[in-house]
């Protein structure tokens, strides 16, 4: 080996140890290092290879007493220039294999065999080099590590097409940091950026150079982000960031970011914008104002007059003239029904949505009696328990009540019969009645939770009711059987002996 080829030689031995020590950085702290101190780490490389390059002018890197003897082969004697370069080298191959080491242990699954088949294979050829270095190898005059590259090439390549090495973990995570809506940004300890992503960059008109700077520097031009995260590492919180003359609002999330020693190492700062979804809440909570407004007054008071007169003329005439006022009466009652129906809606969404304990025969008893003085023709048959407490949403009266009024309203001198059963952990109350049943359309609008043009549900009870079981963990079925429709509500029930604390019925 000539001396040129052995200088080629350990330049490349020199870019390999930095390198080792890069990827095991990248591996353990799960982040890019920034180029530049990539490049810092390589400043022995041109070093080096002057130093091998001018010795005969200083004789610091090859001692004397280096020569090539008759089979070309070289002998070295290292220079003090060259023993602080090989220190140089093993520490950075050694924290490159420390870092590996604690990846493999904390890493799982997948990432944890990729892992391995490098660990695996920079290990080989570190022992192998080691064993050199100190003479245990049998031709010492020969340096067996480029030959301990093939095993080891072996089992990097065993993880790089079987184990997606490169491709999968990495290429997936650094995939979704970049392509995230969500603007990202990474603090180190010493309220340095670490790092961000493209919409964080945009956010706050920077690009790469931020990576590193102080981030009272960064966040300059976003004063309410500086002081939202101006001594906290964890908080979840809502703030207003000004673009030009828009302000948008941002949901903003900072996580601490912990090593395996415990210690918080820096910050995950995530910001959401919401302004559409702030823009569209009080465009609703404006909507629901003023269809409040309609419902509770305007509908409600016209329908007053409107059946008032109704039944006025009712009573004035006879005939077809009487028949088609008491349509108007019984119509106008449909759509007071419904606008009360309406308004209960609007009450239950207002409400806080916590699961409260009634008594639900209590509630039954109530409901049969009042809807036993409205509809007079009507046989209702009650058949419960002396109590039967459940958990459920505190509108369940009001699905309660639209579910017998659904079965009453539909069929003349209809007979409904009301039913409940306890088991161990469930109630299951049952309104069973003689009507037509419930159309199929009608269910298809429930099961779907949603209104088509072509699917229309005229009964806004039906819906009101499952909506109501949903938000308290319960269910509602409609099967037919023997020409009687069967209503099955089913709910969370509440063991006796628990102390009372069922809220009277109506609160």
């Amino acid at each position: 080996m000539t001396v040129a080829a052995a200088n080629v030689e350990r330049a490349f031995v020199e870019i390999g140890a930095a390198g080792w020590f890069v990827l095991g950085y990248e591996l353990y702290r799960q982040r890019h290092l920034p180029l530049k101190r990539v490049l810092a780490l390589l400043w022995i490389v041109p070093a080096v290879q002057l130093a091998l390059w001018t010795n005969p002018l200083h004789g610091l890197a090859r001692a004397p007493g280096t020569h090539i003897d008759a089979n070309g082969v070289l002998h070295t004697i290292n220079g003090p220039f060259l023993w602080v370069h090989a220190l140089y080298d093993y520490a950075l191959i050694l924290l490159g294999l420390g870092m590996l080491v604690s990846t493999l242990l904390r890493s799982r699954g997948l990432h944890r065999d990729q892992v391995g088949t490098l660990l695996a294979g920079g290990l080989l050829i570190v022992l192998v080099n080691a064993a050199h270095v100190v003479g245990a190898t049998p031709v010492p005059a020969v340096d067996p590590t480029p030959l301990a590259f093939v095993p080891a090439g072996v089992i990097m390549s065993f993880g790089l097409f079987r184990l997606d090495l490169f491709e999968l973990t990495p290429v997936a995570r650094d995939r979704a940091m970049a392509e995230m809506a969500e603007a990202t940004i990474t603090i180190d300890a010493n309220d340095r950026v670490a790092d961000l992503n493209g919409a964080a960059r945009e956010l706050l008109a920077t690009d790469d150079d931020a990576i590193g700077a102080p981030v009272a520097d960064v966040l300059g031009d976003c004063p309410a982000l500086a002081d939202a995260l101006r001594g906290t590492t964890d908080t979840d919180t809502e703030i207003e960031i000004t673009h030009g003359t828009r302000r948008r609002h941002y949901l903003l999330n900072v996580t601490p970011i912990s090593y395996e020693g415990g210690d918080v190492s820096g910050r995950l700062v995530v910001l959401r914008d919401v302004t559409e979804l702030k823009e569209r809440e009080a465009e609703l909570a404006l909507l629901k104002q003023v269809l409040a407004r309609v419902l509770r007054h305007n509908v409600r008071n016209s329908l007053s007059v409107v059946i008032s007169r109704a039944e006025t003329l009712e009573e004035r005439t006879t005939g077809e003239e009487a028949d088609l006022a008491a349509g108007i009466v019984e119509q106008s009652r449909t759509l007071a029904r419904r606008s009360e129906k309406a308004r209960s809606i609007e009450r239950i969404v207002d409400r806080d949505q916590r699961l409260v304990e009634r008594d639900i025969c209590r509630s039954l008893t109530g409901l049969v009696d009042s809807f036993k003085n409205e509809f007079l023709d009507a046989d209702i048959e009650l058949d419960v328990p002396p109590t039967c407490r459940v958990r459920a949403d505190s509108g369940i009266d009001v699905a309660l009540e639209n579910l017998l009024e659904n079965a009453l309203l539909h069929g003349d001198s209809p007979t409904v019969t009301v039913t409940v059963e306890r088991t161990a952990e469930r109630a299951l109350i049952r309104v069973v009645d003689d009507g037509p049943g419930i159309p199929d359309h009608e269910l298809a609008v429930l099961d779907a939770e949603s209104e088509t043009p072509l699917e229309h549900g005229s009964g806004i009870g039906l819906w009101l009711v499952t909506w109501i079981l949903d938000r308290s963990d319960g269910t509602v079925s409609f099967e037919r059987t023997d020409g009687r429709t069967v209503a099955t509500v089913e709910l969370q029930r509440v063991p006796e002996n628990d102390v009372d604390r069922a809220e009277p019925v109506g609160q």
